[in-house]
């Protein structure tokens, strides 16, 4: 019986997890779309420049939410894992090595993102947004969403 307590805990704390998460998520998006509509598209690295030396507080807070996410994200896949891993042991474990992987990664791509803004704002220089910073978080991103799906 003292189980079942845990459970209801556990399942409680998944429900408000989703809740959180999805605000967050909003948060984020509106966010995101407030700052391209206030500087445009930032696929021009000179765009770039000017937006992170003009406010990077604006993208530290982005990386902030995107750890926020993913967290929350973990902490969802773990309340999964916990309810159904007597019927699906394997599975939901596998899930949770994908969750817990995916967030590692995007703590780590928001990091770099993080040290990479503070070095631009400071060094005003372009060279970092031109060729290297583009595909590097490309790639991470796509490691994140990959293990986000392998997660579902």
């Amino acid at each position: 019986m003292a189980n079942s307590g845990r459970f209801m805990k556990l399942q409680k704390l998944g429900g408000y997890v989703a809740i959180i998460g999805v605000c967050v998520y909003i948060i984020d998006v509106a966010f995101v779309s407030l700052r391209l509509g206030r500087f445009g598209d930032l696929t021009d690295p000179l765009k770039t420049l000017a937006a992170c030396t003009a406010a990077p507080a604006d993208f530290y807070l982005n990386n902030l939410l995107w750890i926020i996410i993913n967290i929350l994200w973990l902490v969802l896949i773990y309340t999964l894992h916990e309810r159904m891993r007597i019927t699906t042991p394997h599975l939901t474990r596998m899930a949770l090595i994908a969750a817990s992987a995916g967030t590692v990664v995007a703590i780590t791509q928001a990091s770099i993102s993080t040290k990479v803004i503070g070095m631009i704002v400071q060094t005003k220089d372009v060279s970092a947004i031109r060729r290297r910073m583009p595909c590097m978080l490309a790639w991470i991103l796509c490691i994140i969403i990959h293990m986000g799906g392998s997660a579902c």
